[in-house]
């Protein structure tokens, strides 16, 4: 059984529990359901911000905030693995779709779930550089062969190809661009 001595922390914790919440409901009226998306992910950090601090308090350990950045801001290995996670994501995204733009223009893209395509890259991005990390090479061909099974598609029209083939080439450019930046990484660490 918990030994309180100090009933501040659950307290606060209570109290930052409901601002946050009320914060997000009332900032959630009449907005994009994109926008109330990000309000969730704000509302879920900020939670975990105050949990954080809470136990931060209770073990009396907010001096070892400035070593523990210090330590992942000098240390080259972490360093590398957090810039290259960053990269691996929404700026390989960009330049995936600055490369394919001129492909985008030629196939009917109207039936696919909006924003889909950036989702799936990210993830598979993500997979595939802690793959390279782990030396789990295999796992790669696995996510390969169970994309590919997934985009055949019943299309025998002009566009149907177009689409394959514009998929292919966003898939062949954001699995080289994670090989690449995860054997670099490995090369660092």
């Amino acid at each position: 059984m918990a030994n309180w001595t100090s009933f501040e922390v659950p307290v606060t914790i209570f109290i930052l529990h409901a601002i946050i919440d009320y914060s997000k409901i009332k900032l959630s009226i009449n907005k994009t359901d994109e926008t109330k998306q990000i309000l969730f992910f704000l509302d879920q950090a900020v939670h975990l911000i105050v949990i954080l601090a809470a136990w931060l308090y209770i073990i009396n350990g907010f001096s070892l905030i400035i070593p523990f950045f210090e330590n992942i801001f000098t240390n080259i290995k972490i360093l590398s693995f957090i810039v290259a996670f960053i990269f691996i994501t929404i700026p390989a995204g960009i330049i995936i779709g600055k490369i394919t733009d001129p492909f985008q223009n030629q196939i009917d893209n109207s039936d696919g779930l909006a924003k889909a395509g950036i989702y799936i890259g990210i993830t598979e991005r993500i997979l595939i550089f802690i793959f390279v990390i782990i030396g789990q090479y295999a796992a790669i061909g696995l996510l390969i062969a169970g994309k590919s099974i997934l985009r055949v598609t019943k299309d025998n029209d002009n566009n149907g190809r177009k689409k394959t083939e514009y998929i292919l080439i966003g898939t062949l450019i954001s699995f080289t661009i994670a090989i690449i930046t995860g054997l670099f990484v490995k090369a660092i660490i």
